[in-house]
């Protein structure tokens, strides 16, 4: 009998293992709701986006550091992959994301340079060329490129502002093939400068048109924006555009079809005592503020608004091609629609 216990007992424990052992392997294992890739094509897919974290202190895009890059599903949202970009640039606009590459400034450890970089999304990078670097004693810093760029939509060209000499200050944009490694065009300071004397500043870089076909920098004093200059692809073609007086860094442009936004107010000091001193002036005399969009073309100018608040400024921006977003002195929000094609 007791041979018989101990055989009953132990094909008990065995079917209790069976069947544990059957929920264990047989059960449907939990999916994640969010499935991150471990690898990716060298560009995005159609349904995807790419971006990286921002810094919440700042008002403009600035990224968190270190710096990861996120590919999204355009519709939910849900990530699909990501990968890390080591040595970003703290500067101003020192990432682009396009289609098929990642475009960045990188500062590197070591031997002083500063580098423009280019990543895949399959994580392949390569240098496209450098900035800056020490000279061969590693006293002195050289600088080739002023530190920010632009590429195209097509991904064959990046824009520039290439240093010759710093005193005297010589400058000249620059569009550079990454294909092959060459400057492909560029344009001297001092042969924008014979034709428009009165454009006496430095250069800066705005932004490509969507299709890549014309590239836009601008000419700058300070906060005030003296013109702009176009460049058309290929043919290297090129207008200079006197900029109306108000137009200042960061107003509302429109590289698509060449409009500006600017006002008559007091324009930035950048001294704050300053600033209120002038602006109470302006205060007592009953002086108006007017906001304008201006074709640099054309030179068509239309007024959107007025307020006797020198600080007022309508906070324009550009919502799509064609529909240009200001406030009202009270906080209205408006749209003017330009008529282009």
């Amino acid at each position: 009998m007791k041979k018989f216990g101990i055989v009953i007992s132990i094909m008990v424990l065995f079917a209790v293992i069976g069947v544990a052992s059957y929920f264990v392997f047989n059960k449907p294992v939990k999916q994640n709701e969010v499935e991150v890739n471990v690898t990716h094509s060298d560009c995005l897919g159609e349904d995807e986006v790419a971006d990286f974290l921002t810094d919440k202190n700042y008002s403009i895009k600035y990224p968190k550091f270190p710096v990861t890059i996120y590919v999204t599903d355009k519709i939910s949202g849900k990530e699909r992959f990501h990968f890390q970009i080591d040595n970003v640039s703290t500067g101003y606009q020192s990432i682009e994301i396009h289609k098929c590459g990642v475009y960045v400034i990188r500062e590197l450890p070591g031997d002083y340079k500063i580098e423009l970089w280019q990543y895949n999304f399959a994580g392949g990078s390569k240098k496209i060329l450098t900035m800056a670097e020490k000279d061969a004693e590693g006293k002195k810093i050289l600088v080739y490129y002023s530190y920010e760029f632009r590429t195209d939509s097509l991904e064959e060209y990046s824009a520039l502002v290439k240093i010759y000499s710093v005193k005297p200050l010589e400058l000249a944009y620059t569009i550079y093939d990454i294909g092959t490694s060459k400057d492909i065009f560029v344009l001297p300071q001092s042969t924008i400068f014979k034709k428009n004397p009165e454009l006496d500043g430095s250069l800066g870089l705005e932004a490509w048109t969507k299709s890549g076909g014309y590239f836009w920098g601008d000419i700058f004093a300070g906060a005030p924006r003296l013109g702009f200059v176009r460049i058309q692809r290929n043919t290297w073609k090129y207008d200079v555009l006197p900029a109306p007086g108000g137009t200042l860094g960061g107003t509302a442009f429109n590289p698509e079809y060449g409009y500006v936004t600017y006002n008559t107010g007091p324009g930035w000091i950048g001294i704050d005592i300053v600033t209120e001193q002038v602006h109470n002036e302006w205060r007592k005399a009953g002086k108006i503020v007017e906001l304008y969009v201006y074709n640099l073309f054309t030179k068509e100018k239309n007024l959107l608004a007025t307020s006797t608040e020198p600080s007022w400024n309508g906070k324009p921006q550009w919502l799509s091609n064609t529909e240009l977003q200001y406030e009202m002195p009270n906080g209205e929000k408006k749209i003017y629609k330009i008529n282009e094609k």
